[in-house]
C-alpha cells in the first residue's frame, strides 16, 4: 500500500477505534473490547509491511496512555 493512503489510512482506523470506544474511561469491558479491536487493527498492518505496523503500534500505544490517564481520573 502506497505511505500516504496508509497514514491515512491508519489514522482513520485510529479515529474509528476511538469512536467507537469512547472518550472517556473505559471498565473492564470496554477495554478488552478495545484492546481486541486494536490488536486486529495492528494485525491488518503488519500484512501491509513492517514499518506501517511500526506506525500503528506507535499511535496505539499513545491512545491506550489516554485511556489509562482517563480511568486513572476516575
Amino acid at each position: 500500500m502506497e505511505d500516504r493512503k496508509a497514514f491515512l489510512e491508519i489514522f482513520n482506523d485510529i479515529w474509528s477505534l476511538m469512536e467507537v470506544s469512547g472518550y472517556g474511561s473505559l471498565d473492564d469491558g470496554k477495554w478488552g473490547k478495545f484492546l481486541e479491536y486494536g490488536e486486529n487493527l495492528m494485525k491488518k498492518y503488519r500484512e501491509y509491511s513492517a514499518g506501517q505496523e511500526e506506525l500503528f503500534r506507535d499511535i496505539y500505544m499513545a491512545v491506550q496512555k489516554f485511556y489509562e490517564r482517563k480511568n486513572d481520573e476516575k
